[in-house]
C-alpha cells in the first residue's frame, strides 16, 4: 500500500483490512511490475483480495514478526547481486542474502554469517519491462 497514502477503513472478519483504495487502480499497478506468472507464484491473490471493488489487505502482511520464526537478515552485510545472463528479452541475477545464525541468540553470541542465494528475473514483455521471478531476504 505505499506510504499509507490509503486509509484503512473497516475490518474484514478479522481476516482482512479494508482500504479506501480501489482495487482495480491497484492491480493495475502491481501489473506493471510484475508478470501474471510470477504473482500466480505467490500468495498475492490471499494476500490482497476485492472487496467490492477496494483492496482488502491481509492482516497477517502488519503482524508483528514472532521471534524464532524466521531466519535473522544480517543488516550488517548488505545484500548483493551476481549477474546470470542477459538477452534482449530477459535478464536475470542473483540475489545474495545474508543472515545470522546467532541472529535469535544472546546478544553476546559472535555473528555467523551465512548467505542464500535467490534467482530474480525480469521479461520484456509487449507491455515493457516485468518482473518474472522475484524473491526478497526478509521473505525468500
Amino acid at each position: 500500500m505505499g506510504d499509507r497514502d490509503y486509509e484503512e477503513i473497516a475490518d474484514i472478519d478479522g481476516t482482512y483490512a479494508l482500504y479506501d483504495a480501489d482495487y482495480t487502480a491497484f492491480s493495475e499497478k502491481i501489473h506493471l511490475i510484475f508478470t501474471d506468472d510470477c504473482l500466480a507464484d505467490t500468495d498475492y491473490a490471499i494476500k490482497f483480495i476485492d472487496h467490492e471493488g477496494s483492496v482488502a489487505v491481509d492482516r497477517y502482511l502488519s503482524d508483528d514478526m514472532v521471534e524464532n520464526t524466521t531466519i535473522q537478515v544480517q543488516e550488517a552485510f548488505p545484500d548483493t547481486y551476481r549477474p546470470v545472463h542477459s538477452t534482449e528479452d530477459e535478464v536475470e541475477f542473483t540475489l545474495i542474502s545474508h543472515y545470522d545464525r546467532n541472529g535469535w541468540n544472546d546478544t553476546d553470541d559472535p555473528i555467523d554469517v551465512y548467505t542464500i542465494e535467490y534467482p530474480i528475473r525480469m521479461v520484456r514483455t509487449d507491455s515493457g519491462w516485468r518482473i518474472d521471478e522475484f524473491h526478497t531476504t526478509m521473505f525468500g
